[in-house]
């Protein structure tokens, strides 16, 4: 009676430990610095800072960003990681914007869809859809956003793909 007692104790604890790791979640938050070196499909000589607030499953951030000569652009977005879709304001000429956001299995990064509808100069609209994951490493301080972007008139390159690795400040 005592073992089955004391395996019933044992397969307890191990549940309630592994749903604890299971639950816990990556913590965005800080101030990141991109590592131009260490990223990809990226407009030469871009300058990017971005501060991240989170609070729970939304993820706001404000991103700071130069290239070249141009002036310094700053763009504030925010993530809710529900797994539900969204409406969302997007800059650019949007009609209209819609996302879903989730976390990874993990628990350490990440998922957007999003798909967006353009105006186009010659009075058209585009629908454009892209694909996000935010990958927060083991100890916290890199953050890799992997993006790969589907352009229905963008005939030589239909899709562009980048991935932005920042480090912590």
């Amino acid at each position: 009676m005592k073992r089955k007692l004391l395996i019933g104790i044992i397969a307890v604890m191990v549940f309630t430990l592994s749903a604890g790791i299971v639950a816990a979640k990556g913590d965005f938050s800080g101030v990141w610095t991109l590592d131009a070196g260490k990223s990809a499909g990226l407009p030469p000589g871009l300058i990017q800072t971005m501060t991240v607030t989170q609070n729970g499953d939304r993820v706001e951030t404000e991103t700071k960003s130069k290239a070249g000569e141009g002036e310094e652009r700053v763009g504030k977005d925010a993530y809710v990681l529900d797994g539900k879709e969204t409406d969302f304001t997007m800059g650019r000429g949007a009609k209209k914007a819609k996302r879903l956001s989730k976390w990874t299995d993990d628990g350490n990064g990440f998922d957007v869809t999003e798909e967006f509808v353009l105006n186009q100069p010659d009075g058209g609209e585009a629908t454009v859809r892209a694909n996000h994951r935010w990958i927060l490493s083991a100890d916290g301080k890199t953050l890799t956003i992997e993006r790969v972007v589907e352009n229905p008139n963008g005939a030589s390159k239909p899709r562009s793909r980048s991935r932005r690795v920042f480090v912590k400040n």
